[in-house]
């Protein structure tokens, strides 16, 4: 029977007391419940302990430092990339800054250290290093930095570093595919320069040795077919040799030489690449089939962006610096649009693949420009559109050091601030 309160009263009122003697009534049922779940916990702690035990005995040679790293590598395959919605991300000042986009978030590295920010402008990952020259270098799904000049390189996910290691000889340029596979490009005992390939499992399977001078490279999205741009000393002048390699064949499987040209920059797009020299600008599909050029002749180039959708050229039209000639291509070699802009340019970013309507981005002394498709002509030797559309975005933020396209709009970088511009 359950035991009732007493009532105790005083001088100042009646106050309850209740006695300290009742003893909880048990359910037996449910105490035999909780004693076999307590028994069932018991036992699967016994059967993981076994199994771990077997585990690490059969299979401990194989469970490595660098396996882990690997398994980090795919972690944030499942994430779920939204469209960077952050207006302002602010991040520590560095010495020879450097900045990506990666997964719609932004990637800023320095002599000091590298952070990582997701598209909210949360910030994910920041690391200390020492660097050189530090270069980002971002893929669909891996983003490579390098020190140019020195040996160190790393490569991160969106959540973390996958690989930090380090070359014998200096670093002078790198690239890398969406598949994780990557390129090095060092300086060589043996001969000039070498170019590293690194497996998408992130191991040296080949190396490719150059005795001329290897301006630049890029790999396919796939990472099978590697591009090496390279200048070849001919007399008193200079070819731009074009080598197409597998990535399990170290012999090439296509050479083009342009003569009395210095090869600067290539880009490997959806269906070929993009090869531009100091006197012309070339395109090629994947099997390095010449499919259309543009002479530079008379031009004085300046600033150039070369992407998977558009090819962007500025360069100088008077001595003054106060207009410049700004020409767009397509993938194909297609000219789109080609005209003066009366503004002092000083860089110039090409449209993300999902921004529609963009043909360019250009930084100015006072602001940025988004150039966008004018009336179109139907001339066939006419560029597509009659000019360019422009419109602005007043820059109260200091000096631009970059812009970098966004999935819709761009983004510049100041020394310690990034701006979501035409959002």
């Amino acid at each position: 029977m359950a035991l009732q309160p007493k009532r105790q009263h005083d001088g100042a009122g009646q106050a309850l007391r209740i006695s300290q003697k009742i003893t909880p009534q048990v359910t037996k049922y449910y105490l035999k419940v909780s004693k076999r779940y307590r028994a069932m916990q018991g036992l699967l702690l016994i059967l993981l302990m076994v199994y771990l035990f077997f585990i690490i005995s059969a299979f401990g040679k194989h469970i490595t430092y660098d396996n882990m790293q690997y398994l980090l590598r795919d972690l944030d395959s499942l994430s779920h990339n939204t469209q960077g919605d952050f207006s302002v991300i602010e991040y520590d000042k560095q010495n020879e800054p450097a900045f990506a986009i990666f997964k719609n978030g932004i990637a800023a590295a320095g002599k000091d250290g590298v952070t990582l920010y997701d598209s909210t402008g949360l910030r994910l990952f920041k690391e200390q290093l020492s660097c050189t020259s530090p270069v980002l270098v971002p893929s669909e799904k891996y983003l490579l930095l390098y020190d140019r000049g020195g040996t160190g390189y790393s490569v991160y996910n969106s959540i973390t570093k996958v690989i930090s290691r380090s070359t014998e000889r200096k670093i002078a340029d790198g690239a890398i595919s969406d598949s994780g596979a990557f390129i090095l490009v060092t300086r060589s005992n043996d001969t000039k320069y070498v170019v590293e390939y690194f497996s998408s499992i992130l191991t040296n399977t080949m190396k490719i040795y150059k005795d001329n001078y290897v301006m630049d490279t890029a790999l396919s999205k796939d990472g099978k077919t590697i591009v090496v741009c390279s200048a070849v000393p001919s007399q008193t002048d200079l070819d731009c040799e074009i080598a197409l390699y597998h990535s399990d064949d170290k012999e090439f499987i296509h050479t083009v030489t342009i003569p009395h040209t210095m090869p600067l920059s290539v880009h490997f797009g959806e269906s070929g690449f993009t090869v531009l020299c100091d006197s012309g600008l070339y395109f090629y599909d994947e099997a390095g089939t010449e499919l259309s050029s543009y002479g530079l002749t008379g031009m004085t180039l300046e600033y150039a962006d070369l992407s998977d959708r558009y090819t962007i050229l500025t360069g100088c039209e008077n001595a003054l610096g106060s207009e410049h000639r700004v020409l767009v291509f397509e993938a194909d070699g297609t000219l789109l649009a080609d005209s003066i802009l009366k503004e002092r340019i000083t860089g110039v970013s090409a449209p993300h693949m999902e921004d529609e309507g963009t043909l360019a981005y250009v930084l100015t002394a006072d602001n940025v420009l988004r150039l966008t498709p004018g009336e179109e002509q139907a001339a066939p030797n006419l560029p597509r559109y009659r000019d360019y559309v422009r419109e602005e975005a007043q820059i109260d933020m200091g000096d631009v050091i970059a812009l970098r396209p966004a999935p819709k709009g761009v983004i510049a970088f100041t020394e310690n601030t990034a701006y979501y511009l035409f959002r």
